[in-house]
C-alpha cells in the first residue's frame, strides 16, 4: 500500500508524489486522496481519469471518487459527542455508533429503561430530560 502523509520534500506537493507511487500498483496514477462516495466519480473511454493531466490548483478541481453517487454520505470516521449534566458519564472516550442513540434515550427517559426517570416521590424528573436534550443539540449540530 503506498501512502503519503505530512510534508513532502522541496518543492514537491503530494499530487506530485502519489502519482509516482500508485503507477507500481494499477499502471496508472492515483490521487493522493479519494472521496470515497460522492460526484467526482468520472469514466474516460471507459477508464479512470488520467489524474497526471488534472490542474489541483483549478478552482473547479473536483476529487475523484471510487463510488459514483449525487450526494457525499458519511464515511464512518471518529465523530465528538460532548455531554454535560446527569448521566453523561455515559458519553466518554470512544463508542461504537449504535451505542450513542440509547444512550440519549436512557437519558432523555425515552422508550425502555425508564425507572431511573422516577424520582423518589413517584413524580417524573425533568433534570435528566433537558441535559439530554442539551446533549442531542450539541450531537445534531456535529454530525449537520
Amino acid at each position: 500500500m503506498c501512502s503519503t502523509s505530512g510534508v513532502t520534500q522541496g518543492e514537491e506537493t503530494p499530487y506530485l508524489v502519489w502519482p509516482r507511487c500508485s503507477v507500481i500498483l494499477t499502471r496508472s496514477p492515483s490521487p493522493p486522496s479519494y472521496m470515497g462516495t460522492d460526484q467526482g466519480y468520472k469514466l474516460i473511454n471507459g477508464a479512470r481519469e488520467n489524474v497526471s493531466t488534472v490542474d489541483y490548483q483549478d478552482n473547479n478541481y473536483q476529487a475523484q471518487a471510487a463510488v459514483p453517487l449525487t450526494m457525499e454520505t458519511h464515511g464512518g470516521e471518529d465523530v465528538a459527542v460532548f455531554a454535560k449534566g446527569p448521566l453523561a458519564h455515559l458519553l466518554h472516550g470512544v463508542h461504537e455508533q449504535n451505542y450513542i442513540p440509547h444512550v440519549m434515550a436512557y437519558a432523555a427517559c425515552i422508550g425502555q429503561n425508564r425507572e431511573h426517570c422516577v424520582s423518589r416521590s413517584g413524580a417524573a424528573d425533568i433534570r435528566p430530560v433537558l441535559s439530554s436534550i442539551a446533549a442531542l443539540l450539541t450531537v445534531t449540530r456535529i454530525l449537520c
